[in-house]
């Protein structure tokens, strides 16, 4: 199956179609590679987002009980 991929790839995907497949594969591997060092950050803020709204909403609740 892949040789005869590769060997109709000029057909099945055109040079332009080819190239921009490629830029998303390496970029996205660029992209995963660079959420994989941050993700600590990114859970932190996420933390830090998810207890703002908790708090938000536990003081909304609280307010119209009172």
């Amino acid at each position: 199956m892949k040789n005869c991929f590769v060997f109709r790839r000029d057909v099945l995907t055109p040079s332009p179609l080819y190239h921009i497949t490629r830029l998303f594969i390496k970029g996205d591997k660029k992209l995963n590679h660079a959420l994989q060092n941050s993700i600590d950050y990114l859970v932190t803020a996420c933390i830090i987002i998810v207890l703002f709204v908790i708090i938000i909403f536990g003081t909304i609740l609280f307010v119209i009980q009172v």
